[in-house]
């Protein structure tokens, strides 16, 4: 495990600010795959599927 090689993923920062407080929220996202619109409907379509069943 030692041996691999870790390739550099893109990262997202987002400060936000609420009173006199700042803070710094920071993630990381898969450069390829599920877009996020991709998940949310097939997240809503999952939840019909249970409703209606």
């Amino acid at each position: 495990m030692a041996d691999t090689i870790r390739a550099e993923q893109p990262r997202i920062e987002t400060e936000i600010k609420i009173g006199n407080t700042t803070y710094i929220v920071g993630g990381y996202f898969a450069s390829e795959g599920v877009t996020v619109s991709e998940k949310i409907r097939k997240l809503l379509d999952k939840e019909t599927k249970s409703i209606n069943a």
